[in-house]
């Protein structure tokens, strides 16, 4: 099969709909091979053709037909928005930001322009750069039970005399050591134990604590107010004491 612009328009077209639901790809004369065993192959739910007339607006409402999304699934592609089945991943596409809410992980990437953003137990307020920021349990407990956490700020971060084409698609110069981080001011709240106190400490890239950060809880939710340019660093420990 030949390379050509319509079938990658094709393709990325029909690739949307792994951000709703799990789905393969079909060669009906491509050579069968030997089911592995003790590996059961499910039927297809709902099948669909290769072809240009594919609108993912209108599959989207054949998945929740079909019960392949719930119906609180809040997926809209008219709007850029896409949720996955098990409502873990939500996307908003034309705000450039993705959060994945689970017992013990959430995490958002986001653009700074972003305010006030729930996940689960953790509301990001504001950030002034764009940013990953995430918080997981280190002890395999929900969020809210944990005694040990990692909270990440991820910033931009490029190596020294890194280099882009003007369009940002190539890489011109890997750059050398030292990584430079872009610094960045985090706003936001963290829903924990109302039983427990807490502490905050910035970690180097080792795990290794550098130092304690002030941080105000009340009624269980932690007040944070992180500022890199004052504590340098990307992971910050959280842990009850």
């Amino acid at each position: 099969m030949k390379n050509s612009p319509m079938l990658a328009g094709i393709l990325q077209n029909h690739s949307k709909i792994a951000l709703m639901t799990g789905f393969a790809m079909n060669f009906p004369s491509a050579q069968k091979v030997e089911e592995v065993k003790h590996v059961s192959i499910k039927p297809a739910a709902l099948s669909i053709s290769l072809d240009d007339k594919f609108d993912i607006g209108e599959f989207a409402k054949k998945l929740k037909a079909k019960g392949i999304l719930p119906k609180d699934n809040i997926s809209n592609p008219s709007k850029g928005i896409y949720q996955s089945d098990t409502g873990e991943i939500t996307m908003r596409a034309r705000e450039k930001m993705m959060k994945v809410v689970t017992p013990k992980s959430e995490a958002i990437v986001m653009r700074s322009t972003l305010k006030n953003e729930k996940l689960g137990n953790l509301t990001v307020k504001s950030s002034t750069a764009n940013a990953a920021v995430a918080v997981s349990s280190l002890d395999n407990k929900p969020i809210p039970d944990s005694d040990r956490l990692v909270l990440t700020y991820n910033t931009d971060a490029i190596m020294e005399d890194f280099g882009v084409s003007k369009n940002r698609l190539y890489v011109t110069s890997w750059g050398t050591m030292p990584v430079l981080i872009e610094t960045g001011k985090l706003s936001a709240e963290l829903k924990l134990s109302p039983d427990k106190k807490y502490s905050v400490y910035s970690l180097k890239m080792n795990g290794e604590r550098v130092d304690k950060i002030p941080m105000d809880v009340v009624d269980g939710t932690m007040k944070i107010e992180l500022d890199t340019s004052k504590h340098t660093a990307v992971f910050f420990e959280i842990v009850s004491e």
